[in-house]
């Protein structure tokens, strides 16, 4: 019996320790969930005072299209937001740089209303000008729909912005800060503007004059490849310096970045400036926009919408953000040195 008893405590004594070890092992694989878990709590405690938005839906109209690196950083800025909350929202691309018609941009704007009045969203945003031309002007002026308005150029005087439902960011043109710069390196004030051929280098070109009280030497749009080598050409021996308003393949026909790149290293004589980040590869140096900004804003501003703001309540703006580009090798190829103070801020194009 003692034999029996000595055994039958040996077996409950091992089964309370197996017991323990078994314990000591889901506590700990527990304590992973209980950790994640608590993040998570963390993160709910965070946005506790954050509006639900399920169920809300956002419209973005973008005048042209994700080949176009401005629409693609301003669209990318803004859903890298909204992607972090519940609302649902659908990107309309017009197309309207790629295809220049009247017809085309009237008919962009009938089909964004189809599709506006198929998806009822609580918010629309606008970015750039034909967004608001061909769609928000003819169709949503002082409805009850919230509009965000961003990458608008200048001011909202072509289409009677501000209006009951609107709010927005404008975009002007950093050109006297990018100017003040290109000074430095020009031998005298004769400065010349170049660029792809469409009515947004136009709106820039009047505004610059008017704002800034900028003479321009001379002016070139380029609706070609071949019209733009000629023009570039020309503009070296006309003028002191120069302004590269806009380019690419989208509005230049028969451009392309790494053949337009040779051309222009090797037939540069002036300084040049741009004011458009993907035209920095092509000039001395720019002050540019920040798509980020715009983007950001219209996001934003949405989420403040959505969460019950009136958008009477938030007034119109002006962007104010700006990054220095310079690049090193139309600095060689024109014997210029970058000072060191400079350098520091900018960001280098190589």
């Amino acid at each position: 019996m003692k034999n029996q008893k000595f055994y039958i405590l040996i077996i409950v004594l091992s089964l309370l320790i197996l017991t323990v070890s078994c314990g000591e092992e889901k506590n700990e694989v527990s304590s992973e969930n209980i950790q994640k878990e608590s993040s998570k709590s963390e993160m709910k405690e965070e946005s506790k005072d954050i509006e639900d938005y399920s169920g809300k839906k956002i419209l973005y109209v973008d005048s042209y299209k994700d080949d176009y690196p401005w629409s693609k950083a301003l669209s990318d800025s803004f859903s890298k937001i909204i992607d972090k909350t519940n609302a649902e929202y659908k990107i309309v691309r017009m197309d309207t740089k790629n295809n220049t018609s009247e017809e085309f941009k009237v008919e962009a704007g009938n089909k964004v209303k189809a599709i506006y009045d198929e998806y009822k969203p609580d918010v629309v945003i606008g970015a750039d000008d034909n967004a608001s031309k061909y769609f928000i002007v003819p169709f949503l002026k002082n409805s009850e729909t919230p509009v965000v308005v961003i990458g608008v150029n200048w001011n909202g005087d072509s289409y009677g912005y501000p209006f009951e439902n609107t709010t927005g960011l404008y975009e002007v043109s950093p050109f006297k800060q990018t100017l003040d710069q290109l000074k430095q390196y020009s031998k005298g004030d004769k400065i010349a503007f170049i660029s792809g051929d469409n009515a947004t280098a136009k709106i820039d070109s009047e505004n610059m004059k008017k704002e800034f009280n900028v003479n321009f030497e001379k002016e070139y749009y380029c609706k070609t490849y071949e019209e733009f080598v000629n023009n570039y050409k020309k503009l070296q021996d006309e003028v002191d310096m120069f302004y590269f308003n806009n380019t690419g393949s989208s509005i230049i026909n028969g451009w392309e970045d790494q053949i337009a790149n040779e051309f222009i290293e090797n037939n540069t004589k002036i300084p040049s400036c741009t004011t458009y980040e993907w035209v920095t590869p092509y000039t001395l140096l720019g002050v540019t926009t920040v798509p980020k900004e715009h983007g950001d804003f219209a996001a934003n501003t949405a989420l403040e919408i959505l969460g019950g703001k009136n958008v009477s309540e938030i007034p119109f703006s002006k962007n104010k953000e700006g990054s220095l580009y310079l690049n090193q090798k139309i600095a060689e190829k024109l014997s210029i040195t970058f000072n060191a103070n400079i350098l520091k801020g900018a960001k280098i194009v190589k």
